[in-house]
């Protein structure tokens, strides 16, 4: 669980410090802003995104899942609110920044996934 977490948090760094550093749209003060801020968005993702999705379940099946991406630019924007020194733009800026983290995140995700559960999962049945 705790590995989980740990790897969860690395990858919101490193999507965090990539948007930041290559793509310009959020802007943080120093690296103690990058890893507070990661964790607090790793945490509204794993408390509060679940709780936001069930909640906007018909508006979600209404517009096909992209109603997912206005909930990951409000916490990306909660996120801004709650850490000093963390700022992204209006909002169009943070839903393209939000879009890019989640690509990215999905990407390390991807490559860093731990398949040996995901093998015995699929052959276990």
């Amino acid at each position: 669980m705790m590995k989980r977490f740990l790897i969860r948090w690395l990858i919101y760094f490193a999507s965090i410090f990539i948007v930041a550093e290559f793509f310009g749209l959020i802007e943080v003060d120093n690296a103690t802003t990058l890893i507070v801020s990661a964790l607090v968005l790793g945490v509204l993702n794993a408390w509060l995104k679940p709780i936001l999705v069930f909640v906007t379940l018909p508006i979600n099946v209404l517009t096909l899942g992209l109603f997912v991406l206005v909930i990951n630019t409000l916490l990306l924007k909660l996120t801004d609110i709650l850490v000093q020194g963390f700022e992204v733009g209006g909002f169009v800026i943070a839903l393209i920044a939000s879009v890019c983290i989640s690509i990215i995140s999905s990407i390390l995700n991807f490559l860093i996934a731990d398949r040996s559960r995901f093998r015995f999962r699929v052959f276990r049945r």
